[in-house]
């Protein structure tokens, strides 16, 4: 006897819970690994070389130090299995950065953010692996709404201001990435795929410098405002109303599925952009020069 099961009916009132948390989660897990990684830069410099006196082969060993622990997902997932590491890992982002929201030691800060990125280098792992769909979406989400934070905070990270209502804005965006986590059920191991060949994973190496690319100069409103010699709104409107296109275009791009112009065209338009920007003068230095932002780095 072979039993069939019934397809689940769509639940009324609305498109699945689930579905939205598919786009939820990484969305919000990008926004605080970002905030973490940026985070993690500066206290790295601010007290492992500063106060504790490291040299500069010191720091570049941690920060490769910390990253090298990202391979570390695989035996986790062969400890924890795929399902519960990924749970484990979203659940461990959110909390670490909202922990990080609440502790005002420096020192404490420099051992936690670490802790949160690699976390956050296990999630996009495992969420690859799991299934993928909807990463390329969720990741222009993610780095479009924490350009909005950091534009609304005056190009500052409100991580480093405790204040009711950063602490509460905190809290909704790690209460946000939990009840998505909750929503999806538990994610499961995805049932194993065939192998993949080299050429099939090489697009994915471009996620790590596409990140430092966006926090060093595309999403920082500091050095655009400095390069192009504009207000930091004005610089703050330019990379919204950037990011607004880059997420209509990724929209086309899921939608239109087997069809492969949408990512061409938007991929060769924002790299003209990027060449024709980079093109520009900076201003020329004058005494009456107001001077950039405190954020021009990070």
């Amino acid at each position: 006897m072979t039993t069939l099961r019934a397809p689940l009916r769509p639940r009324p009132g609305g498109r699945d819970p689930a579905a939205v948390a598919e786009l939820v989660l990484p969305a919000l897990t990008v926004v605080s690994g970002l905030q973490l990684l940026r985070l993690m830069v500066s206290t790295t410099v601010g007290v492992y070389r500063d106060r504790l006196g490291a040299p500069l082969a010191g720091l570049a060993l941690f920060a490769g130090c910390v990253v090298a622990l990202g391979f570390l997902v695989v035996p986790v997932v062969r400890l924890l299995g795929r399902g519960r590491a990924l749970l484990w890992s979203a659940a461990g982002v959110a909390l670490v950065r909202l922990a990080v929201q609440l502790v005002p030691d420096a020192v404490a800060r420099w051992l936690l953010a670490p802790a949160g990125v690699v976390l956050f280098l296990w999630f996009v792992s495992l969420w690859l692996a799991r299934d993928g769909r909807g990463f390329g979406l969720a990741l222009l989400l993610g780095l479009a709404t924490d350009t909005a934070l950091a534009g609304l905070g005056g190009s500052w990270d409100y991580a480093w201001s405790i204040t009711p209502w950063t602490v509460t804005l905190s809290v909704l965006l790690a209460g946000a990435a939990l009840w998505a986590l909750a929503a999806l059920g538990g994610p499961g191991p995805s049932p194993e795929g065939p192998g993949r060949r080299w050429a099939d994973l090489l697009p994915l190496a471009g996620i790590g410098p596409g990140l430092f690319l966006h926090a060093l100069a595309w999403q920082n409103l500091g050095w655009q405002a400095v390069l192009g010699g504009s207000s930091p709104v004005q610089a703050f409107g330019l990379v919204m109303a950037a990011n607004l296109v880059a997420l209509a275009a990724g929209t086309a791009a899921g939608v239109a599925e087997e069809i492969r112009w949408p990512v061409t065209g938007s991929a060769i338009a924002g790299l003209a952009v990027a060449v024709a920007l980079g093109r520009r003068r900076l201003p020329p230095p004058a005494s009456s020069a107001r001077p950039p932002p405190p954020s021009c780095w990070w």
